[in-house]
């Protein structure tokens, strides 16, 4: 090959590498200013074991992390202070649900019960003695958070259930075979479904190499299968399955005599669609209320934050709420059990 032509060969091939370079950084710089950077992960990660009645559970007592934010895990297995025997006139809220209500990619101060606390504490004209347990797990479904009540109820003594439903409580897990698995290794790294060691460590940090990009995380998040249809194929038999779940939580409330509450849970990509009566979240609701359970749609509560701040607050990469979205809802939330109007119910938090 002439050497003239082999210049002008690596002279385009280093304008061709410097053009990729010049273009990575700016879809770098373009993600990160219009979606956000993604947040850091810190070990040790989210550990399950074992737990017959709901296929797995936090280990008690041991802290983690969600992101760079601190987990306290208590001897319940639950996110958030030990629960104590209920102290007289204290009134207390049990809230159900998955990564929603567990708190994903927040602080402990941040999750929805805890701001459903402070807002009870801040709103009631009686001025009792409120307590917010949080017993959200990640990736519960509606099955298994009724196994949690029927596990935990006696001990954590609500006065009030507040039982989250998000819609892919129709994707269901294998109860069963998740706890008899758990049973035989021992806890694992929830992520990982693997002890985080050796070449799982390895790679798991590599992992996180790769996720300091924001453009790398958004190419990955676009090419990435929903599950929108899945959920949508399992509507009908997932309704059906529900109306025996709302059946056993109401049976359960006139059994151990607390007051049952319904609330239904949109994805943020639903929101601004500005659509109320959303599918599936209204027939859950109707099959609450047919058994005299009162349900609340949270739709309302985020959509006026949306229109006051021009979009839902959520999780880079993530997609769960963050702290302004969890806190929106716990409003809505402390109004209902206060039998009063969401308008009603003041900030307890600064902006």
């Amino acid at each position: 090959m002439p050497k003239d032509q082999h210049r002008r060969r690596k002279r385009g091939l280093i304008a061709a590498l410097l053009a990729l370079l010049v273009s990575g950084l700016v879809g770098e710089l373009l993600v990160r200013a219009l979606v956000g950077a993604p947040l850091p992960e810190r070990l040790p990660i989210l550990a399950v074991r074992a737990n017959p009645y709901r296929g797995w559970e936090m280990v008690p007592g041991e802290t983690h992390y969600t992101y760079h934010h601190r987990v306290t895990v208590n001897a319940l297995g639950l996110r958030g202070a030990e629960v104590r025997p209920k102290a007289p006139g204290e009134l207390r809220v049990l809230a159900l649900g998955d990564s929603l209500v567990y708190g994903q990619a927040v602080g402990d101060d941040e999750t929805l019960p805890r701001y459903l606390e402070q807002a009870l504490a801040a709103n009631d004209p009686s001025h009792r003695a409120w307590t917010v347990v949080n017993a959200g797990l990640r990736a519960y479904d509606t099955r298994q958070e009724l196994g949690l009540l029927e596990e935990l109820g006696e001990t954590i003594d609500p006065d009030v259930v507040v039982l989250f439903w998000f819609r892919n409580d129709f994707l269901e897990r294998d109860v069963v075979g998740t706890n008899e698995r758990l049973a035989a290794s021992g806890p694992i790294a929830f992520d990982v479904g693997l002890p985080l060691e050796g070449y799982e460590l390895v790679k798991w940090r590599a992992k996180q190499l790769a996720r300091r990009s924001a453009l790398a995380m958004f190419l990955h998040d676009s090419l990435k299968r929903k599950h929108d249809g899945q959920i949508a194929d399992e509507t009908p038999a997932g309704l059906e399955r529900l109306a025996g779940y709302l059946d056993r939580y109401a049976a359960l409330a006139r059994e151990r005599g607390f007051r049952p509450l319904f609330c239904t849970v949109p994805g943020s990509e639903q929101v601004p669609a500005g659509a109320a009566e959303r599918s599936p979240d209204g027939e859950a609701r109707v099959l609450a209320e047919a058994r005299g359970i009162e349900s609340l749609d949270l739709y309302h509560a985020l959509r006026a934050l949306h229109e006051r701040l021009g979009a839902v607050p959520t999780v880079p990469f993530d997609g769960h709420y963050a702290a302004p979205a969890n806190r929106a809802m716990a409003e809505a939330v402390c109004a209902l059990v206060l039998g009063t109007t969401a308008g009603s119910v003041e900030s307890s938090t600064e902006e």
